[in-house]
């Protein structure tokens, strides 16, 4: 569960980037996921792991040297 909360996290955030974007844009969130997730430390880590995790769902493409493309 803890997990789905997460995707719902970050799928929230990428609303507010544009259709391509960077995983460092992604990163500038960390703060702001702290403070919802304070249990964990290695939130850039589960940064990449929930847009791995949206790839694998067909949400976001990974274009390449850190580049993701929003589908649909």
């Amino acid at each position: 569960m803890k997990s789905r909360g997460w995707t719902i996290e970050i799928l929230a955030l990428l609303d507010r980037l544009p259709k391509v974007f960077q995983l460092a844009q992604v990163y500038q969130f960390e703060i702001e996921l702290r403070s919802k997730f304070p249990n964990n430390i290695h939130i850039k880590a589960k940064i990449r792991q929930q847009l791995q995790i949206l790839r694998e769902q067909g949400y976001v493409e990974f274009l390449g040297n850190g580049v993701y493309g929003k589908l649909g």
